[in-house]
């Protein structure tokens, strides 16, 4: 029996994307399960899988994992030969690092700036100061890691759980139109040429419903 990943919408949900958006890419199979935001019951829907009622969800027959660092840290140990994280041990604590980071922060930024993969390549007219800051803080860890690594992901050449923890956030640096910088623009056309982002925003233009609730994302 495969994987099943309970997901919310594409349009929407930047944490449902990390762990689909990483699956995919490493040719993990699984079956998806869609919770539409659009239902009443949303929250009591995503809790029938697991207690915090949030996504994604990872279910593995008998066990259930809802946080994506823990998620991908089982994925990592299930497929040693996906190599999920940077070879050297190193590069790995770097990653490892960077994604925790990712996890935990840039709250501002997500504040200011909203998951949406329908939005068009449009900039704000103002950006707040602590979104601001968490922006520039960002593009230093992109520019640090790809000078280090020679890119084109932030880790060398093949993609990682790094790449995949910030690929909501190359969504919002793209719609929101939030940099200029020449490294940092060309890691965003980099993950967005993958073709696992590629079917993901299709999806996501073609879902049905259109209001995100940004207390569910």
């Amino acid at each position: 029996m495969p994987y099943q990943l309970v997901i919310a919408s594409k349009a929407y949900s930047s944490w449902s994307q990390r762990v689909w958006l990483a699956m995919r890419h490493f040719q993990i199979p699984f079956e998806e399960i869609m919770l539409s935001y659009a239902l009443d019951d949303w929250k009591a829907q995503a809790k029938r899988y697991a207690p915090t009622g949030q996504v994604p969800i990872l279910i593995d027959s008998d066990l259930t994992i809802w946080d994506s660092m823990a998620i991908f840290e089982y994925l990592n140990e299930k497929h040693p030969d996906k190599k999920m994280w940077p070879a050297d041990v190193k590069q790995r604590a770097r990653a490892r690092s960077v994604s925790a980071e990712m996890h935990s922060g840039f709250v501002d930024l997500r504040k200011a700036c909203p998951t949406n993969y329908r939005r068009a390549n449009q900039p704000l007219q103002t950006i707040p100061e602590a979104a601001q800051n968490n922006i520039d803080r960002i593009v230093a860890i992109w520019t640090d890691a790809i000078v280090a690594s020679g890119g084109p992901f932030l880790f060398g050449k093949d993609f990682t759980i790094a790449d995949a923890m910030y690929a909501p956030v190359v969504n919002r640096f793209y719609a929101y139109a939030l940099t200029r910088d020449q490294i940092a623009t060309t890691y965003i056309t980099t993950l967005r040429g993958l073709a696992a982002w590629k079917t993901w925003e299709s999806e996501a233009a073609e879902e049905s419903w259109h209001e995100a609730d940004t207390d569910k994302l």
